[in-house]
């Protein structure tokens, strides 16, 4: 069994009880913002969301996973237009419902909304799990794989400016 929290936060910014201390941007409206003297561009915005994604395929790629099942989904009652413009339009999002299995191409349209704040879901098939907390806290785990068995792709991911760190996630897996 394997569990990893990735975000885009350094570890070595946080106290001994965990509490990161950097001042960074937290969500999709703050492009534009200044965070410790730069500007949160859609540039950044973006490579940032690229990763996560990225991160998830590369996992799902490792444990030959195709699709994983929507579970607990919450949407917004009212999706800003632009953003869901931006993953493929209202249709689409109108697709996305408990239960249904995810390919790559919508669990990719699934984290940007879910980075987005447009909706929340956990990821789910009987090997693996990716769950999302707030403020880009993204956990990802399998209880079929060892802890060897995805540790080859930890450097790339990291290589993406994430941070991958054992740690299990809040939302058990078995309770899903």
């Amino acid at each position: 069994m394997f569990c990893y929290r990735i975000t885009k936060y350094n570890p070595v910014y946080r106290d001994p009880q965990g509490i990161y201390l950097k001042d960074e941007w937290i969500m999709f409206s703050q492009i534009g913002k200044v965070f410790e003297g730069e500007v949160l561009t859609l540039d950044h915005y973006l490579k940032a969301e690229n990763a996560y994604i990225e991160a998830i395929l590369l996992f799902m790629d490792c444990l030959n996973i195709t699709s994983l099942c929507i579970k607990k989904l919450e949407q917004a009652k009212k999706p800003t237009s632009h953003m869901l413009r931006a993953v493929g339009g209202t249709e689409l999002f109108k697709t996305i419902k408990e239960d249904v299995s995810a390919d790559k191409e919508l669990i990719e349209v699934i984290t940007r909304l879910i980075l987005r704040d447009q909706m929340w879901c956990r990821l789910k098939s009987p090997e693996m799990y990716v769950h999302f907390g707030w403020d880009y806290y993204m956990f990802i785990g399998s209880r079929n794989g060892s802890k060897n068995s995805c540790k080859h792709i930890i450097n790339t991911i990291e290589g993406l400016n994430l941070f991958v760190e054992p740690k299990k996630s809040p939302y058990p897996y078995f309770r899903i």
